[in-house]
Parts: structure tokens; C-alpha cells; sequence
């Protein structure tokens, strides 16, 4: 496949166009909430896949929207590319909330793991360094580079010493991405 030229807008326009294209609209969109269950609403969505349960519908529809966002975003610089870079940093601000409760409820990682989606360079995060985190300052420490996530997180475990409550610990990384 050959890569786009930096802010080639036809061909972003193209790729935008062809996402719309496979966007559930009109009657395709009544067919599929007429759907009796999980069973026919996967393959009308998804023809090509055998997706046996919900979360792995969902899984592959956020692991392919990211996909299309991270090609989107190489092929633009500026703002433009600035803005899908911070489409894709709101994924990592949800991977870094379910690590957050997992630790909170002394969750081991391989069973969090599945919750946890792939994302592309520095937003990836590093499984062996969350083998062996035990606490929210350890996660803090161990996986959040210099970052406003981190000093917002870093506020509310400071606020919250004792038994640091999940919703705050949320809500302070959710204020700082939307901020």
C-alpha cells in the first residue's frame, strides 16, 4: 500500500468518505435494531468475522476505529494532526482508568489484560512494567511519563491518601484530558 503524502487532503477526504460509506445509516440502520440478539447483529456488522461474544465486538470495533484514527493521523501534521493525536490520547486516558480500578480492586493483570486496548507508539502501554504494580502510586510511578495525567493524578492520590477513591482518581484524569 502506498502511503499518502503529508496533508493530501483528497486523500483524507477519500478515507473519510469511505468510513461514512460503512456507517449504519437509513435502513441498514432499521435492519440492524431490528436485530433479534447478539448472534445476527455481529455478522450483519461485522460479515467478515466470527465474533462469539460482546466484548469482542466491541474490542474489534474500538481496535479498528483507533487503526483508522492512527492512519489518519500519519498522514496529516499541524493541527490537524494534532487534533487525531488527541482523539487516540483519550483511549489511553481509559486504559490507564480500567489499570486504575484493577489496581483498586487488587485485580491481577492477566485478567485486566482483555480490558485493555492497543494503541500505537508512546501511547502504548507497557505490559511488563504493569505485571507488577500493586497500588495507584505504583502505577502512577511505574507507567505515567511527565504528563499532566500524571501530576492530575498525582493531586488527587495526594488529596485522597488514606484509601484513594476510584471516581476521583477518574475524574481527575477525565477533567485534565477535556481541560
Amino acid at each position: 500500500m502506498m502511503r499518502a503524502a503529508l496533508n493530501d487532503l483528497d486523500h483524507l477526504a477519500a478515507c473519510v468518505h469511505g468510513r461514512r460509506s460503512r456507517m449504519a445509516e437509513a435502513e441498514r440502520l432499521d435492519a440492524l435494531t431490528r436485530s433479534r440478539g447478539f448472534a445476527e447483529f455481529a455478522p450483519a456488522v461485522f460479515p467478515e468475522l466470527e465474533l462469539a461474544t460482546a466484548t469482542a465486538f466491541q474490542r474489534h470495533a474500538v481496535q479498528t476505529l483507533i487503526r483508522e484514527l492512527s492512519g489518519l493521523r500519519a498522514a496529516l501534521d499541524g493541527a490537524g494532526g494534532c487534533l487525531l493525536e488527541w482523539l487516540l490520547v483519550r483511549f489511553h486516558v481509559e486504559n490507564l482508568k480500567v489499570l486504575l480500578r484493577a489496581v483498586m480492586a487488587k485485580l491481577p493483570f492477566e485478567q485486566v489484560r482483555m480490558h485493555l486496548v492497543e494503541l500505537p507508539g508512546t501511547l502504548a502501554l507497557d505490559a511488563a512494567a504493569l505485571a507488577g504494580v500493586d497500588s495507584p502510586r505504583a502505577l502512577l510511578e511505574s507507567l505515567l511519563r511527565e504528563s499532566p495525567f500524571r501530576h492530575a493524578l498525582d493531586r488527587t492520590l495526594a488529596a485522597e491518601s488514606d484509601a484513594p477513591r476510584p471516581f476521583f482518581c477518574e475524574a481527575a484524569l477525565d477533567r485534565t484530558y477535556l481541560v
